[in-house]
């Protein structure tokens, strides 16, 4: 028999393993969810992907529809187009068979039945726009024709490098065309030969009326001199098109200079054949070169004069902060030194004021000086200051010892002046001391302490007693 405990443990056991097959089934169609989610993403970013190139692939016949029918509008109704593999062509060879050979191509024999069958031949003389072919990804038609003013070689906005040129013949293998030198330097570059495959487009070109040159290296102009119109008209008369961009070998004196053409009137590539052009020679792009150059020095100078210009204003500005804190110190120890000037003002007649009172206090203390006839008994005490001066006065004999030494402090101003006599009369510590001597018996008498005076009967002073005050 399965007891109470063991059959709750099965239980809980069943009931644990279901719960986990749960959680897995769970867990498998969360992750088969996510699949198809991932599935049909990817199925509506390829969709989209393929509407987004059907929806190029439309734009893009579109754009070449539209641009096929301009060109046979421009061409009056002529539309010619090819690719063909280039090859180089003889120019001595094409050079005895046409004057206007060195822009001249040779095109397979089936091309002059094809452009006869389309009337091309109704607009003139054939010309046709070559250009290299289209970067990959890019359809010729998405990249735009030479237009404005461009670096030699010749080329559109994209890079792609474009020319025309006249027909020579219709005698090229077919898939085949041959170019002149001219050209193949416009196309690839100076001492290239042909390399690939060239876009021939038949063109009907408005004849030019204006064209700026310009040499490549200085010198032209000084050995052309002015034979250049002559020169220019030789050298053109060897071409059939111009292109802003190309450039053109020119020969004078055995010498060979290189000219590219900067501006076209009346569009950025013209027909001279049976044309009157205006033709104008600038500075070369040597000289522009240098005179840049010059002009980036000037520049550079006037940079240069301007951080100077700066760096000195700072420095006067430096200087005058310095200049003005200077002063303002000077100022400042001025105003300092006025301020003690006028505190030791202030204190010296404070002291003065204060030496007055006392001079007049002591004076005050003075026992009155009897006159002449006085029957009062006195008598008269001469003082011979250290200086030479004399000093005297009437003393009452009933008069203390100390009354002689007031008498000195309140008239006599000691040697150092009126601070001395100020430190004298206040007793200030290292004032000087003095005693009065007599000559005759010599006596000297010092000044009294207090409460040991004597009066001058007492001292036995005689009339017109004379003292020296002798500093001690």
């Amino acid at each position: 028999m399965i007891s109470g405990l063991e059959l709750k443990a099965r239980t809980q056991k069943l009931e644990s393993e279901q719960a986990q097959r749960i959680e897995k089934l769970r867990q498998t169609k969360e992750k088969e969810a996510i699949l198809a989610a991932r599935q049909r993403e990817r199925e509506a970013q390829r969709q989209a992907e393929a509407q987004r190139r059907k929806q190029q692939e439309l734009e893009a016949l579109e754009r070449a529809e539209k641009e096929r029918e301009e060109w046979t509008e421009k061409n009056r109704g002529v539309f010619f187009n090819a690719v063909l593999q280039a090859v180089d062509a003889d120019d001595e060879l094409a050079a005895a068979k046409a004057h206007r050979y060195c822009d001249k191509i040779v095109l397979p024999s089936t091309f002059s039945s094809q452009l006869m069958d389309l009337d091309a031949y109704k607009n003139g003389a054939l010309l046709f726009e070559l250009r290299l072919p289209a970067p990959h990804g890019m359809r010729s038609s998405e990249v735009p024709s030479t237009s404005g003013r461009s670096s030699s070689p010749s080329s559109s906005g994209s890079g792609m490098r474009t020319t025309h040129a006249g027909v020579l013949e219709f005698s090229a293998p077919e898939g085949v065309i041959a170019l002149p030198s001219k050209v193949r330097e416009c196309l690839w570059g100076p001492g290239q030969s042909a390399a690939g495959t060239v876009e021939v487009r038949y063109k009907r070109l408005e004849k030019g009326t204006f064209v700026e040159f310009q040499p490549l290296s200085r010198g032209f102009h000084d050995a052309v001199g002015g034979d250049v119109k002559q020169v220019l008209e030789q050298t053109l008369m060897k071409h059939c098109t111009l292109t802003v961009g190309d450039t053109l070998s020119v020969e004078h004196a055995g010498s060979q200079y290189v000219l590219r053409v900067n501006r076209l009137e009346p569009e950025p590539a013209v027909s001279i054949i049976d044309t009157d052009v205006e033709a104008e020679v600038v500075a070369s792009v040597e000289t522009e070169d240098l005179i840049r150059e010059w002009e980036a020095q000037q520049e550079a100078l006037k940079e240069q004069q301007r951080r100077n210009a700066e760096r000195l204003a700072e420095l006067r500005a430096a200087r005058e902060r310095e200049a003005q804190e200077a002063l303002e110190l000077v100022k400042a120890a001025e105003a300092e030194e006025a301020r003690k000037e006028q505190e030791a003002e202030q204190m010296r007649l404070a002291k003065l004021a204060t030496l007055e009172k006392l001079r007049a206090h002591r004076e005050a203390r003075l026992p009155p000086e009897p006159p002449v006839d006085s029957d009062q008994p006195a008598v008269t005490v001469a003082f011979r200051l250290p200086e030479g001066a004399r000093l005297s006065r009437r003393f009452p004999l009933s008069s203390g010892a100390s009354s002689l030494f007031q008498f000195v402090d309140a008239k006599w101003a000691p040697a150092g002046g009126w601070e001395a006599e100020l430190d004298l009369a206040q007793g200030a510590e290292g004032a000087q001391p003095y005693q009065l001597i007599a000559q005759f018996p010599r006596r000297v008498i010092s000044r009294p302490s207090p409460g040991s005076d004597v009066t001058l009967q007492q001292l036995a002073l005689s009339n017109n007693e004379l003292f020296n005050v002798e500093i001690l």
